[in-house]
């Protein structure tokens, strides 16, 4: 590379006033000090010259197409109209609620019948068993000392034509049932409920009578009662 070397103010005010091309002047640069081309520059802006660093060819440059005239805008479509919904039916009125019926009135507490109470010795009930041949007689179940007997329940069954009474102690006897013939029934289920048939201090008996043997069965659901143990309520 070529040492580089001071220029003289006659050739710095030369070269401001010189134009070149890129190329020209980066061979001058090579050969220049720092502070000779950095002179020149500032001598060439003094001046008002063309500045002596051409990166473009000295030939004119082409001149860029003419802009064409925008189209002018067009105001936006209006989006077509909705149809109108239908007029609304005016709503008709509910029909009134028929009347309740009329209020009750209000029965004064003295005139309330009380609920019967019952003992809780009903609430122990037996079973004894019913089994006799007709004709002939059984006693089901047997009042036991100060006890009272209630019969609460009555099953039986028969497997022929007879005729079938109940004796409920002190209280008597029920009236003759026909059994087993033809179109009858050969059993029944008597239930008192809450109104037990009271016997008193005697004994529940079954009678059958009939022609031929006819064999009886079932049960009977009793209770016991003694008077002493039953508080009177008021």
């Amino acid at each position: 590379m070529e040492p580089r070397v001071r220029i003289s103010p006659e050739e710095i005010e030369a070269l401001a006033q010189t134009v070149m091309t890129l190329a020209e002047w980066i061979e001058i640069v090579k050969k220049l000090t720092y502070e000779d081309w950095l002179a020149v520059i500032k001598r060439a802006r003094y001046l008002g010259k063309p500045k002596p660093i051409t990166i473009f060819d000295p030939e004119p440059p082409t001149p860029p197409p003419p802009i064409p005239p925008r189209e002018p805008i067009q105001p936006p479509e209006k989006p077509p109209e909705k149809p109108k919904p239908p007029p609304e039916k005016p709503k008709e009125k509910p029909e009134p609620k028929p009347p309740g019926p009329p209020a009750q009135p209000k029965v004064k507490p003295e005139l309330i019948i009380p609920r019967t109470k019952f003992p809780k010795w009903w609430n122990d009930e037996g079973m004894a068993p019913i089994a006799l041949t007709s004709p002939g007689s059984q006693f089901v179940i047997t009042a036991r000392g100060d006890y009272s007997l209630y019969i609460g329940t009555i099953v039986l069954t028969v497997d022929g034509e007879c005729d079938i009474s109940f004796t409920f102690g002190s209280a008597g006897s029920s009236g003759s049932m026909h059994f087993g013939g033809t179109d009858e029934p050969r059993g029944i289920v008597i239930a008192m409920g809450n109104s037990p048939a009271p016997c008193g201090t005697g004994s529940f008996m079954v009678t059958a009578t009939s022609d031929d043997p006819v064999s009886i069965g079932g049960f009977a659901a009793y209770y016991m009662w003694k008077k002493e143990t039953v508080k009177q309520e008021t």
